[in-house]
């Protein structure tokens, strides 16, 4: 990473020379009569300048499932995603195969604690989110810049400016490689299979379960508790299609599903409709929660950040107890492996020590000296 870096600033560098070296007064120059077109200025990448180098940190909060959260700054929290989407474009580069392949990943979480006031525990969540941006900025790059051409003369005249061209060539060449062409396929076959495609945006669906919670608790009443939020629950709320919107995919077997998990939850079937949302699809653990560090409940099972809590509590009861058993196992085996030991060297001592007075029933013995025994090794034992 180091070597990498170094080749970036390198790169900055001559690209500030160059702008330097440019004639300063451009508009003293003669212009063409011929009229021009202006070309429209388009939005550039989010480089989230302003982040990168201020000096104050903003504290991220993480829920009981190691998430980040908040109660009423949901740009906080987009920030926060954007500024890992860029971190990971900046100082990581795209010739690494994958994400296992990014060295000194500490490097990259000291850096967001420089920026941020984040616990310890957001280490795994932080480090999912980048190797997921990473993943996402190298297929963005050969969506645009490498499948869009035929041939690799083309790909180099339209190569990403903020990619060095080594790096680039080092691309074309993994790209072009049969076995990653066919890996490929495989994942565009696989990713064909999904239909059921959330609808929050950025928005994260850890942030979203937790703003559910809040306004169960607002609209409970004080001597009722809120109820849980379920699965049926959250798929209803990240699912949920707009009439008014076009969508990619086709969206009649995803609102009909809907409509009935809503019938259910309104008669008050959450198993039910719990069920229905899983239906006989083999889901990861993190279908409707969002990137998990912890594992989530069973499978079509109500799911809440209070259980995850108790859950945490009951396997922390469950270690300590495991730790005090072995602990105890232990104890007993090393007294009876001292007892066996003691054993087996008390006829030997006995044989070369006749005055040495010891009774083998007992092996929890101190020997204590007899004054009056005649020689330097006599010696009596009391029991104890």
């Amino acid at each position: 990473m180091e070597k990498y870096l170094e080749l970036r600033e390198q790169e900055k560098q001559a690209a500030i020379l160059q702008s330097q070296s440019q004639p300063e007064n451009q508009e003293s120059q003669p212009e063409s009569d011929a009229p021009t077109e202006v070309e429209k200025r388009k939005r550039g990448k989010s480089k989230l300048g302003h982040v990168h180098t201020r000096g104050e940190k903003k504290e991220i909060k993480l829920s009981d499932l190691g998430q980040p959260i908040s109660d009423d700054d949901d740009h906080l929290l987009s920030e926060f995603s954007n500024f890992l989407g860029t971190t990971v474009r900046e100082f990581v580069s795209l010739t690494c195969r994958s994400w296992s392949e990014v060295p000194e990943k500490d490097i990259l979480w000291q850096y967001v604690k420089d920026k941020y006031i984040i616990p310890e525990e957001g280490y795994k969540w932080v480090m999912t989110t980048m190797r997921d941006q990473f993943r996402a900025y190298k297929a963005r790059i050969k969506r645009e810049h490498y499948s869009k051409y035929g041939t690799d003369e083309e790909r180099l005249e339209n190569r990403p400016r903020d990619v060095p061209l080594k790096d680039f060539k080092m691309l074309l060449i993994y790209w072009a490689d049969e076995k990653i062409k066919d890996k490929a396929i495989k994942n565009i076959r696989a990713r064909s299979f999904v239909s059921e495609t959330h609808t929050v945006g950025p928005r994260s669906f850890a942030q979203v379960c937790h703003k559910m919670a809040i306004a169960r608790e607002q609209a409970a009443k004080p001597d009722e508790p809120a109820p849980p939020i379920s699965d049926a629950d959250i798929y209803v709320k990240t699912r949920k299609r707009d009439s008014a919107r076009e969508y990619k995919l086709p969206t009649d077997a995803v609102e009909k599903k809907i409509e009935d998990v809503e019938k259910l939850l309104k008669t008050g079937t959450v198993e039910d409709a719990n069920k229905l949302v899983y239906g006989d699809k083999k889901h990861s653990r993190s279908y409707l929660l969002g990137r998990l560090i912890q594992r989530r409940e069973a499978k079509g099972k109500s799911v809440t950040h209070t259980e995850a809590t108790i859950s945490d509590q009951v396997l922390a009861s469950l270690t300590e107890k495991i730790r005090e058993q072995l602990a105890q196992e232990m104890e007993e085996k090393m007294d009876q492996k001292v007892r066996e030991n003691v054993k087996a060297m008390v006829p030997k001592l006995a044989e070369k020590n006749p005055d040495l007075k010891i009774d083998i029933q007992d092996l929890s013995v101190e020997p204590t000296y007899d004054a009056s025994a005649s020689g330097a090794n006599t010696a009596t034992t009391d029991t104890t």
